[in-house]
C-alpha cells in the first residue's frame, strides 16, 4: 500500500514508484537483516533459510565509522558507546510474537546462568521502557500525530537523500549504507540523518515517508514517534524534552566520518566550514524564543545571543546560502 514497500524476490523501485531508491534486492542476497514482524515461523525467505520463533538473522559486517555496541542477551556486552571505525556487530532480530515472550525469555536466561545481568537488564529496559513506550505514543496520538510540525519545517527533502550524492562525508556514507542494506544503526539515524533534517528544517512528513521507504525494519508505529518526535521534535516535545540537535563537534568526536571530508568540523564559518556548524546555530536563531525557556536548551540560545551581531549575521547568511543550494524535485 504505502510508497516504499520493497519486493521480496525482486528489486525495489525507484524514488516515487514504491521503492527505496536504492535497488534493494532481498531474496537471493545473504546476510541482510529481516524484520522479525515480517517473517513467519518456518517461512522460507530467499536463501535466508528457515527462521522460526527464537531464531534470528543478523546484519552483515559493515565498515561503519559510527556504531554503537548494542546490548545482546548472551554476549555480556551492555555498553552503548559509539566507537569510531568499528563495524556494526551482527544484531539479531528475534521473532517473538509478544514483548512479554522476549522479556520472559531473557529473564529466564539470566536466572539459568546463560546471560549476564548487564545484558539482560539493557535488553529488558529497551523492550519495556522504549519499544512499548513508542508503541503507546502511536496508539495514544494517532492519527493526528502524523501531521505534527511544531517547528514549522517546510523545506523539501533534498534529492541526495535518495542518491547519496553529497560532499558531506557523514551523510554520503550513511545514505550509502541504507541504500545498500536497508539498515543503519540507530545513532546514525538520529544523530546524522535526523540531525540534518532537524537543523535544515526539512518537512517532517517527507522525512517520515523517507524513513518508511528506506528501512527494512520500518513500520509506521515505530517510525512515527522516532522520526517525528525524537529526531525532528515535530511533536512539540511530547517524545523528548529537547531537540536532538548537534554541531559538527559531536560528529567529529564520535566518529571518523570527518576524516577526509570536504568540510572542516572545526570551522564555524567561512570557506570549508562544516554545514552542521552553520545549521546548528541557525537552528537556534530561528527557534530562539521557543528554546530560551527550556532548561535543556537555554544555554545554547544564550551562547548564541552573546555572539557579536556581525558574527551571527555571517553564520546565518552562510547557512541560508547552503540551504538555498539544496536541490529538491
Amino acid at each position: 500500500g504505502r510508497q516504499g514497500s520493497a519486493q521480496v524476490g525482486g528489486q525495489a523501485g525507484a524514488k516515487g514508484r514504491g521503492g527505496t531508491g536504492g535497488g534493494l534486492q532481498i531474496a537471493g542476497r545473504t546476510g541482510i537483516a529481516l524484520a522479525a514482524h515480517a517473517i513467519k515461523p518456518g517461512h522460507q525467505h530467499g536463501r535466508q533459510g528457515q527462521i522460526g520463533i527464537g531464531q534470528s538473522v543478523s546484519l552483515p559486517q559493515h565498515q561503519s565509522p559510527l556504531v554503537g555496541v548494542a546490548a545482546a542477551v548472551g554476549n555480556g556486552d551492555h555498553r552503548r558507546g559509539v566507537i569510531p571505525g568499528i563495524g556494526q556487530a551482527g544484531r539479531g532480530l528475534g521473532a517473538a510474537p509478544q514483548p512479554s515472550v522476549a522479556v520472559d525469555a531473557a529473564i529466564r536466561a539470566y536466572r539459568d546462568g546463560r546471560a549476564p545481568i548487564a545484558a539482560v537488564e539493557g535488553f529488558v529496559r529497551q523492550i519495556i521502557g522504549w519499544r512499548e513506550f513508542v508503541n503507546g505514543v502511536y496508539w495514544l496520538k494517532m492519527p493526528d500525530y502524523l501531521a505534527s510540525n511544531s517547528l514549522g519545517a517546510t523545506r523539501p527533502l533534498p534529492d541526495f537523500f535518495y542518491s547519496g550524492d553529497t560532499t558531506m562525508s557523514c551523510l554520503r556514507s550513511v545514505i550509502g549504507e541504507v541504500r545498500g542494506t536497508a539498515y543503519n544503526h540507530h545513532i546514525q539515524r538520529l544523530m546524522i540523518l535526523g540531525n540534518f533534517l532537524l537543523l535544515a528544517g526539512i518537512d517532517p512528513q517527507q522525512s517520515h515517508d523517507w524513513f518508511l521507504e528506506m528501512y527494512i525494519d520500518a513500520h509506521e508505529w515505530v517510525m512515527a514517534a522516532n522520526v517525528l518526535g525524537m529526531a525532528l521534535h515535530a511533536d512539540g516535545g511530547f517524545m523528548a524534552t529537547k531537540p536532538y540537535a548537534a554541531s559538527a563537534a559531536y560528529i567529529s568526536k564520535m566518529s571518523n566520518y570527518c576524516s577526509g571530508c570536504a568540510y572542516d568540523p572545526a570551522k564555524k564559518s567561512g570557506p570549508g566550514a562544516c554545514p552542521f556548524n552553520l545549521l546548528y546555530w541557525d537552528f537556534y536563531d530561528r527557534h530562539a524564543e521557543r528554546f530560551a525557556s527550556n532548561p535543556r536548551t537555554s544555554m545554547m540560545v544564550n551562547s548564541w545571543k552573546k555572539r557579536p551581531e556581525p558574527e551571527r549575521e555571517k553564520i546565518k547568511n552562510e547557512a541560508r546560502q547552503f540551504l538555498d543550494g539544496l536541490v529538491s524535485e
